[in-house]
């Protein structure tokens, strides 16, 4: 079973401050920095500097891989992909000189991850298939979970909800065989969004509430505002505005409380939909701005580049088509210089929109076939349904 975070700082007060002990040090600590990523990047990027200078002054090479690794999940999660994936691939090509499989199987976790947020998902699928057989052959039961949800989230981003669903509820059985807390609330929340995207608002609900209690269980201040969000999401879907604005500051609040501002950011996003869906048009505005400026605050070009399209469509709400389509040309090239396909196709749809609200009907036509024939690329990549990522 996987430590937690306490544990493993625990494990290291326990250590004795001595040569003999250095790489074992190291490996706790490597363990560290992967947990903190998720709950604390701050402290997870002092943590893996730590871990490099400790693997360099005694020659550990697994840890110097590890480090590396690590620092491309931080890229990731800064949404720098280019320099993610070139430090994911040095990463791997280390693992693999060590004969390190372990190694390899995480590394190549993150290299799905960073195809997936690109909009890849077959190189994405193929990647987590390949993390999955290394993770079976070492008997690896966490990591077997974990590939079976990232596998999950690759079919269900391609459409085929009964696969990711079969790879969901297998991936929180063996969590709840392995005591894995933390991993079974992250499952409700995925089988959660297969039953909110068929409209089954009751038992996504029921999900989303109880990977709330598992994540309060284990103490992860940080899981409990994302379930909250995920409660607000489907009220808002639902057409319950009010209680979705309710759900939207409880989170925020344990966002601020947890020091999250990336998932603050997306519940203030979130709450300029709600408001742009009630036609509270001044307020939907104030709340993107403040998103939008968490982003830059947090450089986080991805949701800097989605918090510019959702700030677009409310200027096209509101009548405002000149500084709309200024806005959407804008996101559209962020979206290119991140190289999401799926940014761009949104984009395209939106310029089509403001295009055509302003009565411009062939230049709305223009991004209407560039934003369909996106859509057909990507579906021939996927190879159809049946044949997303953490």
């Amino acid at each position: 079973m996987q430590l937690s975070i306490p544990e493993i700082e625990s494990k290291l007060s326990a250590l004795a401050d001595v040569p003999e002990t250095l790489t074992q040090r190291i490996d706790l600590l490597v363990e560290l920095a992967g947990l903190l990523v998720n709950a604390d990047v701050d402290r997870a990027a002092e943590v893996n500097r730590r871990v490099w200078q400790l693997a360099q002054q005694c020659g550990y090479a697994a840890g110097q891989a590890h480090s590396i690794r690590i620092d491309g999940m931080l890229r990731y999660l800064a949404a720098d992909f280019p320099q993610a994936q070139e430090l994911a691939r040095r990463s791997l090509e280390l693992f693999v000189k060590l004969k390190d499989t372990s190694g390899q199987a995480r590394s190549l976790s993150l290299m799905s991850n960073i195809h997936f947020k690109q909009g890849d998902f077959s190189n994405a699928l193929e990647l987590n298939l390949k993390a999955l057989r290394i993770r079976e052959q070492l008997g690896d039961r966490t990591g077997i979970g974990q590939c079976w949800n990232n596998i999950g989230i690759c079919y269900e981003r391609t459409g085929d909800y009964a696969k990711a669903l079969e790879y969901y509820q297998k991936s929180l059985e063996l969590k709840q065989e392995t005591g894995d807390i933390r991993g079974q609330a992250n499952s409700l929340l995925n089988i959660g969004g297969i039953h909110r995207n068929h409209k089954r608002y009751d038992e996504a609900r029921r999900c989303y509430q109880q990977s709330q209690e598992l994540f309060s269980q284990c103490g992860d201040v940080c899981g409990q505002a994302y379930s909250l969000t995920n409660i607000g999401e489907v009220c808002q879907e639902d057409g319950q505005y009010r209680e979705a604005l309710d759900h939207y500051g409880r989170a925020a609040e344990l966002c601020r409380k947890g020091k999250d501002p990336h998932g603050e950011m997306i519940v203030l996003l979130n709450m300029a939909g709600v408001h742009r869906r009630m036609g509270e048009l001044p307020q939907a505005l104030e709340y993107n701005r403040q998103g939008i400026d968490m982003a830059v605050e947090i450089d986080d070009p991805y949701y800097q580049a989605e918090g510019q399209l959702d700030l677009g469509e409310i200027y096209t709400a509101m009548g405002n088509t000149t500084l709309a389509c200024e806005t959407l040309r804008r996101a559209m090239d962020a979206a290119v210089a991140l190289e999401s396909q799926e940014l761009i196709m949104r984009a395209l749809h939106d310029l089509a929109g403001a295009y055509g609200a302003a009565g411009q009907q062939e230049l709305a036509a223009q991004y209407l076939r560039r934003a369909e024939q996106i859509e057909r690329d990507m579906a021939g990549d996927r190879g159809g349904p049946g044949d997303r990522v953490r």
